[in-house]
């Protein structure tokens, strides 16, 4: 979200018709609700001559209401899920209180966009999937730099198969419950034919569980944590590997809102399996840049995946569709479609 955040900003600066002010948080996600206290002040003097105000996060709605309540001005907020899901019982109030009466609402699917029907928002809200932001394609990299990558990681001292395998499969990511890495490990690798294996880069929460349960399941030498990797590193994941899983798992009140890493992954031609759960339906097309399969079944996800391990593909149509597909001039001009009554609109 932060990273969106950025490009949305970036992107809307850029627009030749557009003048834009902004007034970010560039502190930690803990300091957010700080900030959306302190800004207040701020928000509220700057928007005196701007048409339209964004608020990035709904965390941000005390600042939207009183702008709209006193200055009369239109407020538009982007929700991605997990800013109106969070299960405390005080921000859910403050949500109720503050987040129905804005005039626009752009979730970023169409699941999040359910999630926000229990507020009975007034506005009008209209799903707007967020554009591919980094297009880490490299067709010079070859497979050589992704075993010198392992290498780095001892795994060719501690697992010298894992440099000989032909097939190699990569979720990228948060370790947190709802990713399915648990999942994915415990019920579909002892699956597979014992030559593929799993690569997971990504720190968080789930990281001693998720080791625990690789050696209960005697996977240490096929399925590897890489923690947290550089851009470089892993842009020679995305152009090395085989295929691109996201194996995700519904839990409650933890939002997939969309999903930027599988369309990253379709944009390197890789081959993407993922949950047909929570906003990953609007990020993955079957039969255009990836396939969905239905979470918590084991059977599905090895039959999808045999035919690939048998023989390894990369996809170039998933790179045409997802570039083509989620753009940041298509995001732009959808945004200020909705927008369209608005004249010259100025941002935050």
């Amino acid at each position: 979200m932060e990273r969106f955040g950025h490009d949305f900003i970036q992107a809307f600066q850029q627009h030749p018709a557009l003048l834009v002010e902004t007034i970010c948080h560039r502190g930690s996600r803990s300091t957010s609700p700080l900030f959306s206290l302190l800004v207040i002040p701020r928000a509220f003097w700057q928007s005196r001559q701007v048409d339209v105000v964004h608020l990035g996060d709904p965390m941000l709605s005390l600042a939207g209401w009183l702008i709209k309540t006193i200055w009369r001005k239109k407020i538009a907020v982007t929700v991605h899920g997990l800013d109106i899901t969070y299960p405390n019982a005080f921000y859910q109030i403050y949500l109720r209180l503050f987040l129905r009466s804005f005039d626009y609402y752009f979730p970023i699917s169409a699941a999040v966009a359910n999630c926000l029907q229990p507020f009975r928002v007034s506005g009008q809200a209209k799903v707007i999937n967020p554009p591919l932001s980094v297009d880490y394609f490299d067709p010079s990299i070859k497979r050589e730099q992704l075993y010198q990558l392992l290498g780095r990681y001892n795994l060719n001292q501690a697992s010298p198969p894992a440099l000989l395998a032909p097939a190699y499969l990569l979720t990228t990511g948060r370790l947190v419950t709802r990713k399915g890495h648990a999942w994915f490990i415990s019920h579909v690798m002892p699956l597979l034919p014992s030559h593929v294996h799993y690569l997971v880069a990504g720190t968080g929460p789930a990281e001693s569980s998720l080791r625990h349960l690789i050696q209960t399941h005697h996977l240490n030498d096929r399925v590897h944590l890489l923690g947290r990797v550089s851009d470089d590193a892993l842009r020679i994941l995305y152009n090395t590997v085989d295929a691109y899983v996201q194996p995700n798992v519904p839990v409650k009140n933890d939002l997939e809102g969309f999903g930027l890493v599988v369309i990253e992954a379709a944009a390197c031609q890789l081959p993407v399996f993922s949950a047909a759960v929570d906003g990953l339906p609007d990020a993955i097309i079957p039969g255009k840049n990836g396939q969905l399969l239905p979470p918590n079944n084991a059977t599905a996800w090895q039959a999808a995946l045999q035919p690939l391990i048998a023989s390894p593909q990369p996809s170039p149509l998933a790179r045409k569709f997802t570039l083509r597909h989620y753009t940041w001039s298509a995001y732009l001009r959808s945004w200020l479609d909705t927008l369209s009554n608005t004249a010259t609109p100025h941002r935050r």
